[in-house]
C-alpha cells in the first residue's frame, strides 16, 4: 500500500491510482468502525474488499518499479517505502494505546494489542501479533516483494513468470478452499488464518497476479494465450476468495435488529465493488498519459496517495480513540464517525508530509555515512550503488 510513481516520467503518472487507493482506505476504515456495532454493520459490510484491491494495486506498482530495476535498488526502495512510515505509525499508535483503555476499543469491535511484543511486530512488519489488525496485510506484501526480488536476482525481472506462478499456485489453493467450505462448512487443513502462513501467498497471490497482468496489458506487453487463460483463472479464483471471506465474516458480523447480515448481500456487494474497482484501475492505467491535471491538483492527489498508507496503519488506533472520546461525551454516531475519519486523516497527513520524509532522509544519510566509513576502512569504492538524493 505504499505509494509509488507508475512511471519515472510525470506524464505517465497514474494519478487515478492514488484516488482509488485512497478511496479503498476510507471504506476499509468505515468497515472496521462499524462492522461489530449492532444496527451499523449494514453501513459498509463489504468495505474489507478494499484490502484485496490494495494487493492488486501492489501488483501493478511493483511490476512497474521492478521492470527496469536492479535487485539492490528494488530492495532499497521497497524498504524506504514501507518501513519509515510504519515506524512512525507504530510509535504514535503505541503511545495512544498506553493512554486509551483497551476494553474501550473492544467495546467498539476494534481489535488492538497494546503489548510490547505487538509493538515489535508492528516495527518489523512480520509476526503473528501487531498493534492493530490492519497490520496482517504487510507480511503478505513483504512476501510478494521477496518473490519479485528473487526474480530480479536472475537478471532482468521475469514478471510473466511471477504472475504465472502466483496465478497457478493461488488458484489451486482457492479452488480447494472453496470446495472444503462448500462440502464441510470449514477450511480444515487449508486454514491459513491471518498469520505468517499467509506469506506463502497461496490465498492472496491471485490479486498480485491480476495487478501484474493489468500492468502488462496496458504497457504494450500483450498477453499470449496462456497468460490470457491464467488471467481469467486469477479473476475467477479472486472471486472465490471473496466468497470465502464473505462466508467467514458473515458469521461474526454484529447482529442488527434483523439478525446476522445476509450472506448473499455481503457476497454480491463485495464482488460488485471489487469488479468496479478493477475497472477503475484499468481506466487509470489506460489513461495515465492522457490525464495530466494542473500542478496544484496533481500535488493534492499525490498527497492523498502518500497519506493512504499511514492512514491505513493508524485508523483503528487513532480513529478508535476518537470514537471512545465521542462516546464518552455523548456525541452522536454520525458525528463520531466523521470525527474519527478526520482525526485519522490529520495524523496520517502529518506522518506523510513531515515525519516519514524526515525519518527517510535520516536513514539515507545514515546509510551514506556507514558506506563512507566502509570505504575508509577498506571497502572498494563504487562496490555498491549510490543511494538516491
Amino acid at each position: 500500500m505504499s505509494s509509488d510513481h507508475l512511471s519515472p516520467h510525470y506524464a505517465s503518472y497514474a494519478f487515478g491510482l492514488d484516488l482509488v487507493r485512497f478511496g479503498c482506505a476510507l471504506v476499509v476504515a468505515l468497515f472496521h468502525f462499524t462492522w461489530r456495532i449492532p444496527n451499523e454493520a449494514h453501513i459498509m459490510p463489504f468495505g474489507w474488499v478494499g484490502v484485496q484491491v490494495f494487493f492488486v494495486i501492489s501488483g501493478v506498482v511493483i511490476a512497474n518499479s521492478a521492470i527496469a530495476s536492479t535487485p539492490y535498488r528494488f530492495a532499497r526502495n521497497r524498504f524506504l517505502r514501507l518501513y519509515p512510515a510504519a515506524w512512525v505509525a507504530a510509535a504514535i499508535s503505541f503511545a495512544i494505546l498506553s493512554v486509551v483503555p483497551t476494553p474501550a476499543y473492544y467495546a467498539l469491535g476494534i481489535g488492538v494489542n497494546p503489548e510490547w511484543w505487538a509493538f515489535a511486530s508492528s516495527v518489523m512488519l512480520v509476526g503473528e501479533d501487531a498493534l492493530a489488525t490492519a497490520y496482517w496485510t504487510l507480511p503478505i506484501e513483504i512476501a510478494f516483494y521477496a518473490l519479485v526480488f528473487i526474480a530480479l536476482l536472475r537478471g532482468r525481472v521475469r514478471l510473466r513468470a511471477v504472475a504465472r506462478l502466483l496465478a497457478v499456485a493461488s488458484s489451486a489453493y482457492l479452488v480447494s478452499l472453496f470446495y472444503l467450505l462448500v462440502t464441510t462448512s470449514g477450511p480444515g487443513v487449508l486454514d491459513l488464518g491471518y498469520g505468517l502462513k499467509n506469506m506463502l501467498l497461496l490465498r492472496h497471490g491471485v490479486f498480485f497476479a491480476i495487478g501484474i497482468y493489468l500492468w502488462m496489458a496496458t504497457q504494450r506487453q500483450p498477453l499470449d494465450r496462456s497468460d490470457r487463460v491464467l488471467f481469467g483463472l486469477s479473476l475467477a479464483a479472486a472471486a472465490l476468495e471473496i466468497v470465502c471471506r464473505s462466508v467467514s465474516l458473515t458469521t461474526i458480523f454484529a447482529a442488527g435488529d434483523a439478525g446476522p447480515l445476509d450472506i448473499r448481500w455481503v457476497t454480491v456487494g463485495a464482488l460488485l465493488a471489487f469488479a468496479a474497482l478493477l475497472a477503475a484501475i484499468r481506466v487509470c492505467l489506460v489513461n495515465a498519459k492522457r490525464w495530466t491535471p494542473s500542478a496544484r491538483t496533481a500535488a493534492r492527489i499525490r498527497m492523498l496517495g502518500l497519506v493512504t498508507y499511514p492512514f491505513y496503519l493508524v485508523h483503528e488506533v487513532v480513529g478508535g480513540a476518537m470514537l471512545v472520546v465521542a462516546s464518552d461525551r455523548g456525541l452522536g454516531r454520525p458525528a463520531a464517525l466523521t470525527l474519527a475519519i478526520v482525526a485519522t486523516l490529520a495524523v496520517a497527513w502529518l506522518i506523510a508530509a513531515f515525519a516519514e520524509p524526515a525519518l527517510r532522509r535520516a536513514i539515507v544519510r545514515g546509510a551514506r555515512w556507514i558506506r563512507g566509513s566502509g570505504v575508509r576502512i577498506g571497502m572498494a569504492p563504487g562496490a555498491d550503488e549510490r543511494l538516491p538524493k
